[in-house]
């Protein structure tokens, strides 16, 4: 057989409809899927968001607990620490 000729016969009507309703098939389950990551995506960054505020919420905490002077009782709370108040 010659290359001048092999005729191209058309495509049949029904195998195009298939391969377009595939094709839309294929383009629907990426919308998904790309849906799908980005629902993802926004919930793991909420959820880290929310364990990294309440992580630092609890080092405040643990901080502030450290920094305060424990009181021993003493009544001098409203006396600075240093100058004598009576000789100035």
């Amino acid at each position: 057989m010659a290359l001048d000729t092999i005729v191209i016969s058309p495509i049949e009507p029904s195998f195009t409809a298939t391969m377009s309703s595939l094709r839309d098939l294929q383009s629907l389950a990426n919308v998904w899927f790309q849906n799908r990551r980005t629902k993802w995506r926004k919930r793991h960054a909420a959820e880290m968001a929310t364990a990294k505020r309440k992580q630092e919420e609890a080092t405040d905490y643990e901080d502030d607990d450290q920094d305060e002077t424990p009181d021993h009782g003493g009544g001098d709370d409203h006396v600075s620490r240093g100058a004598d108040p009576k000789r100035s």
